[in-house]
């Protein structure tokens, strides 16, 4: 029987580091099912129904859980309680250690199979290769059947382009902004990843957000 690996992870910060990942992967001839809206839809519950293995893309804005995302939480409570494996990936600094101070409480149930650490798009092939061996080592009998509104839902995920390094360090340093949302230097940060990727709507929109707060 054929995988299909999930990606679950926060989308309003973490969501090229993921693709660019999920792409690595699809090179590899691992097949992937990738939703890139930020809502929960049928299609999104298809593909979520339909996979054998769910890869976490932990980062720090996704464990400082700031503001809420309701929508990794629901993700990660129906991959446990199908009891799919879970494989994590720590990226932009996020690290196994940091679990513990996690303000995602859902991960305090879970049970990750051995975990890797992604940095910067440099490590992409790394990581790529230890989740494909995680699989590899978790195998699962779950049939996979994908439905067809979860076919659509991927074939409109691999139009997408590929991110770039510049927008993967930008999305690096909005991450790290928000898990220090309230201290000086976020403001700095959310220049910084306008500067590398000015189109990058969730740092402009964060950026307001930290104007308002310092009363500009």
């Amino acid at each position: 029987m054929k995988s299909l690996l999930y990606f679950c992870f926060r989308h309003d910060a973490s969501r090229l580091i993921s693709l660019a990942l999920e792409r690595v992967l699809k090179a590899r001839s691992v097949e992937t099912a990738f939703d890139p809206d930020e809502m929960i839809s049928p299609a999104s519950e298809a593909l979520l129904q339909a996979a054998t293995h769910i890869v976490v893309v932990l980062t720090p804005a996704a464990l400082h859980n700031q503001p809420s995302d309701e929508r990794l939480m629901t993700e990660l409570k129906q991959a446990d309680e199908a009891g799919l494996p879970l494989i994590a990936v720590y990226a932009y600094g996020a690290a196994p250690a940091d679990l513990a101070q996690a303000r995602l409480p859902v991960l305090e149930a879970l049970h990750f199979a051995p975990t890797t650490v992604l940095q910067s798009a440099e490590r992409l092939d790394a990581a790529a290769a230890a989740v494909q061996q995680a699989m590899h080592n978790t195998p699962t009998a779950r049939p996979r059947v994908l439905p067809l509104i979860g076919a659509k839902r991927r074939a409109r995920a691999d139009r997408l382009p590929t991110p770039s390094a510049q927008q993967i360090e930008a999305e690096g340093l909005l991450n790290i902004s928000l898990s220090q949302s309230g201290q000086g230097n976020a403001l700095s940060l959310l220049n910084e990843a306008l500067r590398l990727y000015p189109d990058y709507g969730e740092a402009r929109f964060h950026r307001g957000l930290a104007n308002v707060r310092q009363g500009y």
